[in-house]
Formats: structure tokens, C-alpha cells, sequence
């Protein structure tokens, strides 16, 4: 009966230690995935969840699920689901923060696109600094003069800041629908400074003879400090 008991209480300690780590490493397609640390990160915090064991990386992020995510990395973690419509208790604290306007998304449980999560995530960032010469990122964005006024700043805030990168085309693309991996790198990157991924501003038009006079010996001849009377 002591032997009995004392294998009972082994198992008890061992599975106190156990836990954490299914927590934040028990999604098996999770494994070798980029975004495998934002996910592990966010696991841990209580931010982000999968169910049937899995985090589905792949499949669409929802409004409604970013908008839990954002709203629970901003500190407001004692949020309940409500019963019947889970989201709607986050909804609320997200209107109430003024990250989403009244009306703004139709439908929280279809798929969100990049102009939106751009959008929520500059409003929840809205008290970090944002630079003078922010147009100065304009001419990272292949696709600034086709994008909707009201997105263009937001876009420019979000490569400025490293939360949203824009694509391999240099496009930002506002249509496109995100994955739920990729909605967990940018919630990581809005709560983790060293996580983001800024962008050089462009200040002019590259011009490659005046650089490459610039870069010359006689140079020295025009814009030198010793003629400078």
C-alpha cells in the first residue's frame, strides 16, 4: 500500500512538470514551422489556443479570434466567452478601446484581411511614436497609390514600426487574408520590440551617377570642409 502510494505521488510531481511544456510546445504542426516561436510565445501567455490538439497555422484568421488575440496581448486577460457567441464579451472591450469601429466589420467570424489587422494593430499601438517622415516609407510599398486613403497610413505605420511586413513584390496587398500563423507573428511583434522587423525610410529617388560622384575623388573639389570659408 506504501509502494502504491508513493508511485501515485511520483506521478502527481511528474505531471506538474509536464504540463508547461505541452502548453507551450504540444501543437504537432507546429513543429519546424516558422512561426513555431511567435505561437510558443503567445501559448505561454495565454494568448493564442488551438483545439483538436492542433494550432491549424494554415487555416484563415477570423476577425473575431485577432481580435481576442489583440485584445488579450494588450493586458485583458480575465475576459470570459460568452456563451453562445464566444467572441462578444472581446468584441465589446475591443469597441470600447476604439480598436474597431461601430459597424466596421460586418461579419467577425469570416476571415480578416491585412488593411483591417493593419488597422486594429496601429490602434492598439497608437501611443508609440510615430516619425515625421513617415512618408518617407512610401516607396517601400509597390501598391501605395492603388490602396484606399484610409489605409495608406496605417500600412506606411505598420513597415515603419516592423509589425506588418509587406510581400515579396513589395506590395502590402490590404485584400489579402491572413493565416492564423502569420496573425501570431504580428501580435508577437506588436508586444516584443525585439521581434519586429523595421524598414529603411526612403528619403529620395536612388540616383546612381550622383552616388557614384559622391563616392569619387573629385568630389573633395565641391563639397569638401576645407572649403568652407
Amino acid at each position: 500500500m506504501r509502494k502504491l502510494s508513493l508511485l501515485i505521488a511520483i506521478l502527481i510531481c511528474l505531471s506538474m512538470f509536464s504540463v508547461p511544456a505541452l502548453a507551450a510546445d504540444g501543437f504537432p504542426d507546429m513543429k519546424d514551422h516558422w512561426a513555431a516561436s511567435s505561437v510558443k510565445v503567445l501559448t505561454e501567455k495565454n494568448i493564442v489556443a488551438g483545439w483538436d490538439g492542433k494550432f491549424h497555422p494554415n487555416d484563415q484568421v477570423k476577425a473575431n479570434e485577432y481580435i481576442k488575440m489583440v485584445v488579450t496581448a494588450l493586458g485583458f486577460i480575465d475576459i470570459q466567452n460568452y456563451p453562445g457567441d464566444w467572441a462578444r464579451n472581446y468584441i465589446k472591450k475591443a469597441v470600447e478601446l476604439g480598436l474597431v469601429l461601430s459597424a466596421e466589420i460586418a461579419d467577425y467570424n469570416e476571415p480578416i484581411n491585412r488593411a483591417m489587422m493593419a488597422k486594429i494593430a496601429m490602434r492598439a499601438l497608437q501611443d508609440e511614436v510615430v516619425p515625421d517622415y513617415i512618408m518617407a516609407y512610401k516607396g517601400l510599398v509597390s501598391d501605395y497609390n492603388d490602396l484606399d486613403a484610409n489605409i495608406r497610413l496605417d500600412a506606411l505605420k505598420c513597415i515603419e514600426k516592423g509589425i506588418i511586413k509587406g510581400m515579396p513584390d513589395g506590395s502590402f496587398r490590404p485584400d489579402y487574408l491572413s493565416t492564423r500563423a502569420e496573425a501570431a507573428t504580428v501580435i508577437h511583434r506588436m508586444i516584443s520590440q525585439e521581434e519586429r522587423e523595421k524598414a529603411k525610410p526612403i528619403f529620395a529617388t536612388p540616383d546612381p551617377e550622383f552616388e557614384a560622384f559622391m563616392a569619387s575623388e573629385e568630389v573633395k573639389n565641391y563639397c569638401s570642409v576645407e572649403n568652407i570659408f
